[in-house]
């Protein structure tokens, strides 16, 4: 009768050590799942920005291409966070530009600076500096058109 007590003991043991290893192989696939759905929605909320240069009845020329994130989508505004150096061309990138489209000094004067954002496939939209700070590196942009296919990036939760 005694050893069947002794087996009998070991079994709980080894069926707590069973289940404890269960769990902290269940509980990393969970952890792995919400990371990876993390990620998933961190990804929907990049952007793509276009910076380049426009002027009266030239359209829009594309000097680069740059990406920001999305922090505000709603029918009253959509909100984009990016670099200050992003949305600004500088004096190397305008001429660059102005060498490859053979622009005189005349020409490239009468061009802006312009930012659009890309808000699916080739639709652009016209994109706004609401603040900016070259010294601290950062710039808001502000659009009218709601991004459907994009999320905003949710910064955590107060509670």
């Amino acid at each position: 009768m005694m050893k069947w007590r002794k087996k009998n003991k070991r079994i709980p043991y080894q069926i707590m050590l069973f289940l404890a290893a269960w769990l902290i192989l269940f509980s990393s696939i969970v952890s792995d799942a919400q990371e990876s759905k993390v990620i998933e929605e961190g990804k929907n909320g990049i952007v793509e920005i276009y910076v380049g240069l426009t002027g009266q009845g030239t359209g829009f020329s594309k000097i680069k291409s740059v990406s920001g994130c999305l922090v505000y989508n709603q029918s009253n505004g959509v909100y984009i966070l990016t670099n200050h150096h992003n949305v600004h061309v500088t004096e190397e990138e305008l001429k660059s530009f102005q060498e490859e489209q053979k622009l005189s000094e005349d020409e490239i004067s009468r061009l802006t600076e312009a930012v659009r954002v890309v808000i699916k496939g080739d639709v652009l939209s016209e994109a706004s500096i609401v603040a900016d700070s070259e010294q601290q590196d950062f710039c808001i942009l502000k659009t009218n058109d709601v991004m459907n296919e994009k999320s905003a990036f949710s910064l955590g939760n107060a509670a």
